[in-house]
């Protein structure tokens, strides 16, 4: 049976039932925390408003969500772990991969691939490692192991940044076997760029792709062109999806569900949006979806 990895552990994906990606659970860097802890207020506090939504979602019959906030948007792995702990149901899928729109952060800008210009040099990406292990080991001692690989290109296009995170998304994927969801910007077809680095040079299956937001446009031509490539897009706006036949490539929120309904979305599209979807994402006919089996 294929397994993902959840914040409380391998769940199988027969059991993640009806999903939801993506849900971001609150967070605020770390760096911002620490220096100015009034910006944050209550730990208590914050933890009791985490756990609102998912418990929320759980009676509205989601069974999982995905929580893509990753470093650079301020993942906070123990914050995760408290909420999942109060809220079991729905199960919470953990990111890794550093956000950037531009280049990679201060601490990776001399290592790694910069050093490759001197000469007879070639300098293995440590981002990837640092991918592998929260996989395959977990998030610092938190023991949770992340089920979702997370990158984003916006306005800015393919920057040198944003294409070594993608491509060392690309590497540990193929490693671990976890999905990528990339956070695009339709109005500038960046989900082409992310089609071509991840899936045509980097070799990610698209079935295992999720292109976040790109469905916040009413361009059905762009919408279609990404899904006739397999990949999956959330957030489709209701008066769009009813009239894309890729159906089984789009994703949606719970929230969505009374619009989506208002215009004629199927029963058996709703299903597949909330469910078959995210287990094709999560797993395929002829391997692991990461780790955890």
């Amino acid at each position: 049976m294929i397994q993902v990895n959840t914040a409380l552990g391998p769940v199988d994906t027969a059991a993640l039932g009806r999903a939801s990606v993506p849900e971001h659970i609150p967070a605020l860097t770390a760096d911002v925390r620490a220096n100015h802890p009034e910006e944050w207020g209550s730990e208590e506090e914050r933890v009791a408003d985490a756990v609102e939504k998912p418990r929320a979602l759980a009676a509205s019959g989601v069974r999982a969500i995905v929580g893509p906030t990753v470093v650079g948007l301020g993942r906070y792995v123990p914050r995760v772990l408290r909420t999942a702990e109060r809220v079991p149901e729905p199960n919470i899928v953990v990111a890794t991969g550093p956000y950037t729109y531009d280049d990679v952060s201060f601490f990776f800008r001399r290592r790694g691939p910069a050093l490759n210009q001197a000469p007879g040099a070639e300098v293995p990406d440590p981002v990837v490692e640092m991918f592998v292990r929260d996989v395959t080991e977990g998030v610092a001692d938190t023991g949770v192991r992340v089920g979702m690989l997370t990158c984003a290109i916006d306005e800015q296009g393919m920057t040198a940044g944003v294409e070594r995170v993608m491509r060392a998304v690309a590497a540990a994927h193929h490693r671990t076997g976890v999905p990528v969801t990339a956070r695009t910007h339709p109005g500038s077809r960046t989900g082409l760029e992310v089609r071509r680095v991840l899936c045509e040079e980097g070799g990610v299956d698209p079935c295992r792709v999720v292109l976040g937001h790109s469905g916040d446009t009413a361009d059905c031509d762009h919408l279609a062109e990404l899904a006739d490539a397999a990949c999956s897009i959330d957030w489709i706006a209701p008066d769009v999806m009813a009239f894309l036949p890729q159906w089984h490539h789009l994703r949606i929120g719970q929230e969505a569900l009374p619009c989506v309904r208002e215009r004629g979305v199927t029963e058996e599209r709703i299903t597949a949006m909330l469910t078959g979807n995210p287990r094709r994402l999560f797993g395929t006919a002829d391997g692991p979806a990461g780790s955890g089996g």
